[in-house]
Order: C-alpha cells, then sequence, then structure tokens
C-alpha cells in the first residue's frame, strides 16, 4: 500500500517517521482507520474520534495512533498522529494474523500467487496484497505450477517439449472434431500425473522450473526428450481408431489434380462447424459438386443415417432400423460406388464425383425392390455439419467467399476465378487475354493448360470468345463455359470475315417480307433478321449448341477448329452450303410462323374462355420466347411447326366439341400440368447454381411430344412417348 503524505501547517521535524514507528511499538492497541466521517475504527471493534482540539481533527487522516483513548461522553483519541498501516504490521510482528485467499497462477511473473490479508486484533491493516504463494503453500504452489502452467500451457518455457506436447494435444482435439465427440483427449488429471511423476517437490514457479528442466534434461533417463508426451498418454484408453483413409487432411478433386486442405471443427453454432475445404479462387470452376456429397468415409455412415431419418415416413419405415440401414449403406458403396450417367470422363481411380443420393437409391432398391429416388433425400435440409463447407481464397490467400452451395460460389465467382487464373498463367509465361480479334492469327488453341499454384494442378480452357463485333481470346474455368463460348466466337470470326456474304442471305429468301410481317406477333422484325442469320450461319458451320446438333459435315478435323488448318476447311465448307441452309431454315420459320398466325387469329376469335385456352398460351410463351431461334436446338425446332399446330387443332376440337369433350381436356391438362411444374421447379433449382442438365432439357421435349399426344394425336409424335417413359425420363435427371 502506498505511503499516505501527511498534512499539517508546522514544519516536520526530521525524525518524524522513525519516532512515531518506535512509539507504534507500545501503542499497538490505540491505532484506527478512518471510516466515515470523523469516526475511527480502532482494535478489538472499539470505535473512536479524534479530540476536536488536536490539530489533526479537521485533516481526518486515513491512519492515526493516539497516546491515550479518554472516554468522556464519546471514546476520544488524544495526541494523535499520522501512522502508515505498513509501520503498524512491522511493529505488531508477530501480533498480526495473516490469511490468504485466491491461489492462482500469475502469467506475468510466472509463479503462483495469492492474495494477503492482514489483521491486528480485529483491525484489517492490508485488506489485499498479492504475494508469491510459493513461500507459504509449497505444495500447492507446485499443483498451481503443474496445472496451469504445464497442463494449461501458461508457462513460458525454452523447452521444446512444451511445444511438441501443445501439438500432441491440438491434434486430438481435432481428432475430437473429426468424430464430433469431445472426449477423446485424456482429462486433466492424467495430464496432471504425467508432469506430477517427473517435477520434484520444491518447484513452484517459472524460474525454478526453467533451471531444474535445464539440469533434468541433461541427467535424467530419456535425456531431451524426458518430458516429451505420446499420443497414448493423451488419448482415452478406449478411443475409436481414426485413420488418415477415414479423415483425410486432403481430399481430392476429380481427375486428381486439385488437393483440398480439410478442415474439421466440432462447433455447432460456428458458421465453420463440420469439413471445410480451402479452394484457390483460380480453381473453384473445375470442382464437381457431387464429390463433396460424399464428404469423408469416416462421416459417411453418419450421413447415410441422416439421409434415412429425412425421408418421407411412407419411405422411412422401409428402412428401419436406421443405423444398421446406414452402416450396411455405407459399407457396400462406399467401396463400391454405383456408376452414374453424369460421371465425367476425367475421372481417376476410387474418387467419387457422383451424387450420394444417386448411389444410396439404387442400393436401397436393390437390397428392398422398394421404389426409391434420389430426390427423395434432399441435402440442403440436412444439418449444416453434414453438407461440405467451401472457404474460396484468392491468390493473396484472402477470403472471397464460403457457403456450402458450391454452384452459387461458382457463378457469383466465375469472373473473378476466370481473371485469377489467367494471372497466374500469365505470371509463368503464358497469357490468353486479347480483344480485337478479326482474323486466326493466334495460332493452335490447345483444350486445356495447366498451372502449378499452391502444391496443386489447376486446369483453365482457352476460348475464343464474342467480344461486341469481334472476337477475344480468354482463359475460362469451366470446360462446358469454354466449349460453348468457343463455338460463339468461332462463328462470330466467321461472320466477321464473311459479313457480306452473310448479310444478303435474307434477301434472297422469297417469303422473308412476309415473315417479318409475321413476326410482328413475336418481335421486332430487326430481330428476326439477326436471329435467322445467326441461325442460318450455325446450321452452315453445323455448331453444336449454337443451334446444331450434329458434328462438321466432312474429315475437316475436330469442331469447333482449334487451329487456322481446322478453321479454314469448316469455313470454306460452310461458305458452299450458306444458300442451301438458307432455304432450309427460311422454309422452316416460315412454317412456324405461319402455324404461329393461324393459331394467334384462333386465340383471337375464341378469346380467354377457359382453362385450354390459358394452358395454350402459357405454353406458348416458353415454346416461342424471345430469340427462340437461336436458344432451340435445331433438331428440336424442326418440330415446332407441329407443335403450334397441335394447339390449333386441339382449340378446333374444342369450338363445337360439347362438354365430354372439354372435360377430356382438363383431364389432359392436370396429366401434362404435374410434370411441367417438376419440370419448371427442378430448372430453376439448376438456375440458381448455375447447372446445366442435358437429361431435363430431354424432358421437357418429351412433355412437349405428350401434348401432341394427348391433344392432337392424329399430327403423331417425334418419338414414342408415354407417361411410364416421361418417368424413366425423371430418373435420369440430375435433382
Amino acid at each position: 500500500m502506498e505511503f499516505q503524505p501527511l498534512e499539517r501547517r508546522a514544519p516536520r521535524h526530521a525524525k518524524y517517521d522513525a519516532i512515531h514507528r518506535a512509539l507504534l511499538a507500545g501503542l499497538l492497541s490505540n491505532v484506527g482507520v478512518r471510516g466515515d466521517g470523523y469516526e475511527y475504527f480502532g482494535t478489538r471493534g472499539t470505535k473512536f474520534l479524534i479530540f476536536p482540539g488536536s490539530g489533526l481533527f479537521a485533516n481526518k487522516p486515513k491512519w492515526v495512533v493516539a497516546g491515550e483513548l479518554v472516554e468522556t461522553t464519546k471514546l476520544y483519541a488524544r495526541t494523535c498522529a499520522v501512522v502508515q498501516p505498513q509501520w503498524i504490521e512491522r511493529a505488531a510482528g508477530h501480533l498480526v494474523e495473516r490469511t490468504y485467499a485466491e491461489p492462482r497462477w500469475d502469467a506475468a511473473r510466472q509463479t503462483a500467487i495469492a492474495t494477503e490479508k492482514v489483521t491486528l486484533y480485529g483491525l484489517v491493516l492490508i485488506p489485499a496484497r498479492v504475494v508469491p504463494f510459493g513461500p507459504i503453500n509449497p505444495k500447492l504452489a507446485r499443483e498451481i505450477l503443474i496445472h496451469h502452467g504445464l497442463v494449461l500451457g501458461e508457462l513460458r518455457t525454452e523447452g521444446a517439449f512444451f511445444k511438441f506436447n501443445a501439438g500432441l494435444v491440438a491434434e486430438v482435439e481435432l481428432l475430437e472434431a473429426k468424430i464430433r465427440q469431445r472426449n477423446l483427449l485424456a482429462d486433466v488429471a492424467t495430464r496432471y500425473a504425467f508432469y506430477d511423476a517427473k517435477v520434484p517437490q520444491g518447484i513452484t514457479n517459472g524460474a525454478d522450473f526453467e533451471k531444474w528442466r535445464r539440469g533434468a534434461e541433461r541427467q535424467e533417463r530419456g535425456g531431451a526428450r524426458f518430458l516429451y508426451m505420446s499420443k497414448e498418454d493423451l488419448l482415452r484408453a478406449d478411443a475409436p481408431a481414426i485413420t488418415s483413409e477415414n479423415y483425410p487432411d486432403k481430399v481430392s478433386e476429380a481427375g486428381g489434380g486439385l488437393r483440398l486442405p480439410v478442415q474439421y471443427r466440432y462447433e455447432p453454432e460456428d458458421a465453420m462447424d463440420g469439413l471445410t475445404v480451402t479452394v484457390p479462387l483460380a480453381g473453384l470452376g473445375q470442382m464437381v459438386a457431387e464429390r463433396y456429397e460424399w464428404l469423408v468415409p469416416g462421416m459417411l455412415e453418419e450421413k447415410i443415417a441422416a439421409m434415412l431419418k429425412g425421408l418421407p415416413g411412407g419411405l422411412r419405415r422401409n428402412f428401419v432400423p436406421v443405423p444398421e440401414w446406414a452402416k450396411a449403406a455405407a459399407a457396400a458403396i462406399g467401396k463400391k460406388p454405383e456408376a452414374s450417367s453424369q460421371k465425367p470422363e476425367a475421372e481417376s481411380p476410387g474418387i467419387a464425383i457422383f451424387g450420394l443420393g444417386e448411389a444410396l437409391a439404387s442400393f436401397l432398391e436393390r437390397e428392398t425392390g422398394v421404389g426409391i429416388r434420389a430426390e427423395d433425400f434432399v441435402e440442403r435440409e440436412l444439418p449444416a455439419f453434414l453438407r461440405m463447407n467451401f472457404r474460396v481464397v484468392d491468390d493473396a490467400g484472402k477470403i472471397v467467399g464460403m457457403g456450402r452451395e458450391l454452384g452459387v460460389l461458382q457463378r457469383k465467382l466465375a469472373k473473378e476465378a476466370a481473371g485469377t487464373l489467367e494471372g497466374i498463367v500469365k505470371g509463368q509465361g503464358g497469357g490468353w487475354t486479347r480483344n480485337g480479334i478479326v482474323r486466326w492469327d493466334f495460332g493452335e488453341l490447345p483444350e486445356s493448360v495447366t498451372v502449378q499454384r499452391f502444391g496443386m494442378t489447376i486446369v483453365g480452357y482457352p476460348a475464343l470468345v464474342e467480344v461486341g463485333e469481334a472476337c477475344g481470346l480468354r482463359l475460362l474455368t469451366s470446360k462446358e463455359v469454354a466449349e460453348e463460348s468457343h463455338r460463339a466466337g468461332v462463328r462470330r470470326l466467321f461472320w466477321g470475315e464473311h459479313r457480306r456474304a452473310i448479310k444478303g442471305l435474307t434477301g434472297k429468301l422469297p417469303d422473308f417480307a412476309k415473315m417479318k410481317l409475321q413476326y410482328l406477333l413475336l418481335g421486332r422484325s430487326k430481330e428476326l433478321q439477326e436471329d435467322l442469320l445467326t441461325l442460318i450461319v450455325d446450321r452452315a458451320l453445323d455448331a453444336p449448341g449454337g443451334g446444331g446438333n450434329g458434328a462438321p459435315h466432312g474429315n475437316v478435323g475436330l469442331w469447333p477448329p482449334r487451329n487456322l488448318k481446322e478453321y479454314e476447311a469448316a469455313t470454306t465448307l460452310a461458305l458452299s452450303r450458306l444458300n442451301e441452309t438458307a432455304e432450309k431454315v427460311g422454309a422452316l420459320v416460315a412454317k412456324i410462323l405461319d402455324e404461329h398466325l393461324k393459331l394467334a387469329l384462333l386465340m383471337e376469335e375464341r378469346g380467354h374462355k377457359g382453362s385450354a385456352e390459358t394452358d395454350v398460351h402459357d405454353q406458348l410463351i416458353f415454346l416461342l420466347p424471345k430469340h427462340f431461334l437461336v436458344k432451340t436446338g435445331y433438331a428440336w425446332l424442326e418440330q415446332f411447326p407441329r407443335y403450334v399446330a397441335a394447339m390449333r387443332i386441339r382449340l378446333e376440337k374444342l369450338r363445337g366439341g360439347g362438354r365430354q369433350l372439354a372435360d377430356r381436356d382438363a383431364a389432359g391438362i392436370e396429366k401434362v400440368r404435374s410434370w411441367w411444374h417438376k419440370y419448371l421447379e427442378i430448372k430453376e433449382k439448376h438456375k440458381t447454381v448455375a447447372m446445366h442438365d442435358m437429361e431435363l432439357d430431354t424432358l421437357r421435349w418429351m412433355i412437349e411430344e405428350w401434348r401432341v399426344a394427348i391433344f392432337a394425336q392424329e399430327l403423331g409424335t417425334a418419338t414414342q412417348i408415354s407417361q411410364r417413359r416421361i418417368e424413366k425420363q425423371w430418373e435420369k435427371v440430375r435433382k
């Protein structure tokens, strides 16, 4: 406690402190400390006041000693002097009582400390003073050193054992996070016992420990590793086996190019609870979402159990008890996964890159005969820790995105990913960004390039892309996007080189003026001209994805072309086919517009009288949207005259068909509507995660064919169609 300065008017005597410390030895019962106001608390529970005539009365010092205590109307202290509690403590010697509370570890002092309280005859001299605890209670101080300093890691030491043992603890805690249990790490008492058996009595602080440790590591058996723990010292005796195969620290992307670090966390309230893979932004586009539905082998059984519990009640009752089914399924599909129609070409051995729901449904149906589909398992409804979390980092290691929907992240960060990949390639001596291309003057264009980054192989896909009226080169992160962009780029390059020949094509069409008038029901005539020319060029080039559906005509190399020789061969053939293609495409579009005009006139005549007219109106919106000529695969576009004619025939039948026909039409609407709504629902989900599924496209046109079969059977269908065939196609759709 700090010394209380003396306030007085008279000069202070040179021997003031010494005189009063000497007087205290005989006046210990007459000391007191000020309370509220002028009252003082003395020893043995007494209370007194300084005599009003004293020079100290008005000053009210904190601590005083009185020459005498005189009781008149009150107990007064006379002949008083100012003192300090430390003087009293020193003078009282063995008379003071010392008590200690709150023994604890002090990280700053690196020793055990306690709070000391000093009293004299019941008067508190020192209420709370921090003192070293080792001299007071060596046994307990040593226990505090071991518990807080060594077991809890609060000791500062140069010993290598300390970091090593802390690493072992972190390793076991990681194992706990992997199996999501908090009981693998041996309890504190077990770790305490390890050090208690080695640290001798009398070691109570960091300095003493360091001095002993240096000597012990030289003299003790085991040498420098004398204080090293082993994993057996830290693991619970009955801990389960946890292997790197079941709980790997890295997972492989399809093809083995990306080796992504996995972080395990067992914090249910944390956004990163469960498994988190760290993904380099440049490699984001080449990841396949289905691979990560499988998590890691050690968690597969738990996830399958959760998937089974989430089934609708009618299905779930077929798979009880759930734990046994989950165990059997994990053993079967975890070792020998089912193949998938969505299986990419570049799958590496042992890496599952198809949906867990699909594999599980196949196993359950095979074992029980119960009809179950992958869509019955809803991934998004599972607990968060059973869905992989993705943390995307840029080239500097900064987090740029995180979430459990890989497709959403890929779509959101596609532009940044491409830019990062391009930057990495440029830094390694390559470069794929260029604008203003009007001729093939860039040599060979490989299908893919690989770069090394973060200890991983990252794949990029060079492509020719449309940039306004010209072309550009880009390095894209998705193979599918790159192929589509490259086709469009080749078309734009061809168009730019042969603009005059292409622009004159519509003038050669005999019915183009009529077509422009008919198209006014759907859009502007300028749009028709642009889309029609695009479609003609696509058909002449026969570019898949841009309206064509086949391979290039003749042996002119790969399509789309990847070098100048292939490009020249393809364009030469296309030029020779332009006029012929224009006639065929023009005739098809003329038929579509003729049928649409007939239907439009009929609908205007009938008005919106009932459900059939509403259904046809909605059907037209999806069949003939803006730019439908270039958005629709040519094989299906050829069916449009029949589709539109079927709508017209349907309404003509209803014009005088009576109630029975109207009821039959309403029943047909119900048949189609359920499948159409399923299609739209999945289409929207795919759009959310930037997914394109060819099987879903096929389903869409099968539904269109089914409409023809139901409402205008006399027109026939392009393929055999039935409710059963649609159900089978639905099974192929990625959901």
